[in-house]
């Protein structure tokens, strides 16, 4: 099975990115006291920068385990 974490991280930290321009969008347009949007934006970025670092932590780990072998 290939290892699907350099795929998770590039989705993530995309979708990281789409969340922070939401994010700053609402701020600027003063929008974010009306909605429930920059809430949930909020709640969304905390999930996507776990799997952003998750997913990291999963390739640093999967190299170290891979060079001790050869």
């Amino acid at each position: 099975m290939k290892d699907k974490s350099p795929h998770i991280l590039n989705a993530a930290s995309n979708l990281l990115g789409i969340c922070f321009i939401v994010l700053t969008s609402l701020k600027l347009l003063d929008k974010s006291d009306k909605t429930v949007i920059d809430d949930v934006t909020i709640i969304a970025i905390v999930f996507f920068m776990a799997s952003c670092i998750f997913s990291f932590l999963s390739i640093r780990g999967n190299r170290r385990v891979t060079g001790s072998n050869g």
